[in-house]
């Protein structure tokens, strides 16, 4: 059971890792075709994608007009609160 704990825990902060990474590079404006940045994004869009739906779906009910992509701070919120779960 530990073990299963640990291997799960270092997914959750290699995909921590993976999302600050492409937040870091998209700052500074890294190009999207470059090989290490489609592998950054082709791994973390599984879980930006249902985040960007559902903050779209939350700010249409609520009149929101959202201007920059919020979900990688949800997602990392996600992903920090499942690893304290974890421990």
């Amino acid at each position: 059971m530990q073990a299963a704990g640990f291997a799960l825990r270092s997914v959750i902060y290699a995909m921590e890792a993976i999302i600050l990474l492409r937040v870091i590079c998209e700052l500074f404006v890294v190009k999207r075709d470059s090989a290490p940045m489609r592998f950054i994004i082709q791994v973390s869009e599984p879980l930006l994608i249902p985040t960007r739906r559902l903050l779209k779906r939350m700010s249409r009910r609520s009149r929101i007009r959202m201007r920059m992509d919020l979900s990688p701070i949800v997602v990392m919120i996600v992903l920090y609160l499942l690893s304290r779960l974890l421990r």
